[in-house]
């Protein structure tokens, strides 16, 4: 008896301790879910405010630790109800209509509002439905969501099985959605504030621009009543001098105008770049010939080093030219008077092409390897100048829109709009490459593209 007794402990301590084993195991398996899915709901959420997005997420992941036959959500959207549903196992169509009855119950008992008017959008997924499946739900539970205070739907877990869930399966998509609301309210607090700094931005910009169009605008018309009101003489000196005056303004504020459009263009997706093929070579001394002028007038010497460049180029000409006009009227603009200018094209990348070190004149600062970033073969233009050089620290904005760098040096800080590099990484983009720029304070600066071959 003794004996027996003993045995039937023994037997009753290792079933207890198997059922502490499994209900660790399920613990361990519930948290490893837990965790891999706020995880991916991290991720998710950091870029995005779509609520139905992170629910796609839950929803498409909750097999993983429980049984069902149906799970869905029921958001409010737009004066809408947005219904997804997603079948595990096949059901007849009396179970689906069941489910969203239940689930428009539910969310008008927790917002005291009527749906039944309201327009329900589908999104069905999953297992087919089929005729001959289950018709009736056994269990189910509903978990409300609530974003910032709000109740914005509700998520519901169904199976035509009686008596299955229990309250840690609840618990746990409880703790979940009460992290997706935490997040989201983070997340709008973030987007608002930044929302709200870009506005401030602009509000600015618009300003300088308006104040960059208003000075030529005005100089100009000043003009036309020195004409109109005869207190210049046609053809005289002075009468040249002011029609010349009035020329370059208003090709300055065409060009200004055009880098406005260009840009407008490039953010609603719509720049369209024309590949044909070009003779790079020609193009970029076209345009170190434009600019001799007014280099000359600062004193600034210009030379060009092509290296075993190829005939012809497949790239879109006039937005290379683009690129080149921008590069080279800063580099005149920020280099003082005696400075040098070096415009180097070569090809870069690809097993055929020298990758290091690169072909680079002496004497400035200039981009590696690394910087170029590029692993197939590519053209490469830079012009590099030994002006007054950029800060560390301003380097990562130059690309940015609606970001000026002022340069305070014997340029007398001078600025630009900061529309062109903008306008110039937009059509590189477009090309397929690259573009970059390498600095030092005092020394010079270096701005580069790459364009595919």
């Amino acid at each position: 008896m003794v004996l027996m007794g003993a045995a039937g402990y023994l037997f009753w301590k290792l079933k207890l301790k198997e059922k502490e084993i499994a209900m660790e195991r399920e613990a361990s398996t519930r948290q490893v879910y837990e965790l891999s899915i706020l995880k991916e709901l991290g991720e998710r959420v950091g870029y995005s405010l779509d609520v139905e997005e992170i629910l796609q997420i839950i929803t498409n992941s909750l097999h993983q630790f429980i049984d069902y036959t149906a799970v869905a959500y029921l958001v409010v959207k737009d004066k809408k109800l947005r219904l997804g549903m997603h079948f595990d196992k096949s059901a007849h169509h009396h179970f689906f209509l069941e489910m969203k009855e239940k689930m428009l119950a539910s969310l008008g008992a927790l917002s005291n509002i009527s749906y039944d008017k309201f327009t329900v959008e589908e999104i069905i997924s999953g297992a087919v439905e089929m005729e001959t499946g289950p018709e009736k739900i056994g269990s189910f539970f509903n978990i409300p969501l609530v974003i910032g205070g709000k109740l914005t739907g509700v998520l519901t877990v169904a199976n035509d099985q009686p008596g299955l869930y229990k309250e840690g399966d609840m618990t746990i998509l409880y703790k979940i959605t009460g992290q997706v609301s935490e997040a989201f309210v983070r997340l709008q607090k973030v987007v608002a504030s930044e929302q709200e700094k870009i506005e401030k931005v602009r509000e600015e910009y618009t300003s300088m621009i308006v104040h960059e169009l208003r000075s030529p605008l005005d100089g100009i018309r000043k003009i036309i009543e020195l004409v109109i009101g005869g207190k210049v003489v046609a053809g005289s000196k002075e009468f040249e001098e002011y029609i010349n005056m009035a020329y370059q303004s208003t090709s300055w504020t065409l060009e200004l105008v055009n880098d406005l459009l260009d840009l407008s263009k490039l953010q609603a997706g719509k720049f369209e770049i024309v590949k044909a093929d070009t003779n790079i070579k020609e193009v970029i001394e076209n345009r170190i010939s434009f600019y001799q002028v007014a280099a000359g007038a600062k004193k600034i010497h210009v030379d060009f080093v092509p290296n075993d460049l190829p005939t012809s180029v497949l790239c879109d000409e006039r937005a290379v030219k683009q690129i080149l006009n921008n590069f080279l009227s800063n580099a005149i603009k920020f280099t003082g008077e005696g400075g040098v200018i070096s415009v180097v094209a070569f090809v870069t990348g690809g097993k055929d092409a020298p990758t290091s070190p690169l072909p680079m004149p002496v004497g400035f600062v200039l981009p590696t390897s690394a910087d170029l970033k590029m692993k197939k073969r590519s053209l490469c233009v830079t012009v590099c100048d030994n002006g007054v050089g950029i800060n560390q620290d301003m380097l990562p904005k130059l690309f940015q829109t609606y970001k000026q760098i002022r340069l305070s040096s014997a340029t007398g800080g001078e600025r630009g709009t900061g529309l062109g590099l903008a306008i110039a990484k937009g059509i590189t983009e477009a090309h397929g490459g690259s573009i970059g720029a390498v600095s030092k304070e005092g020394k010079g600066s270096s701005f580069f593209f790459t364009i595919p071959l």
